[in-house]
């Protein structure tokens, strides 16, 4: 929040890297601390049949492929009456996007299907 108040001009006409640089660092930091969690407890023991891990590794997975993608985008931008773009990179850019995001919900799929509930005890 503070970076967007104080780049504010900045805010509607350009993209902040900093700002998807800083959620995938959130992202995964909560995934290293799950997978930590579960490799000091006794789920480590049956992990493969956690909703939990499947979830949380395939999002660490696709974080790891797209947070780098953000450095290029430059390639991508748009100016005004400027017609030079590399469309190489942006059609590289959208089968990376796209083989990422069918991974990450192809593994969903597979968890919500395959992985039995957990059950509470109260």
């Amino acid at each position: 929040m503070i970076y967007i108040l104080w780049h504010w001009q900045e805010f509607f006409v350009s993209f902040f890297p900093i700002l998807s640089v800083l959620g995938s660092i959130v992202v995964f930091l909560c995934s290293v601390f799950y997978f930590i969690e579960v490799l000091q407890s006794d789920n480590i023991l049956t992990f493969y049949k956690s909703l939990n891990f499947y979830i949380s590794a395939a999002i660490f997975i696709w974080w790891l492929i797209i947070t780098p993608i953000v450095f290029y985008d430059n390639y991508s931008a748009y100016e005004v009456d400027v017609y030079v773009r590399d469309w190489d990179y942006i059609e590289l850019r959208k089968l990376i996007y796209l083989s990422a995001n069918i991974f990450m919900y192809s593994t969903f799929t597979f968890a919500l299907i395959f992985c039995k509930p957990q059950l509470k005890n109260d």
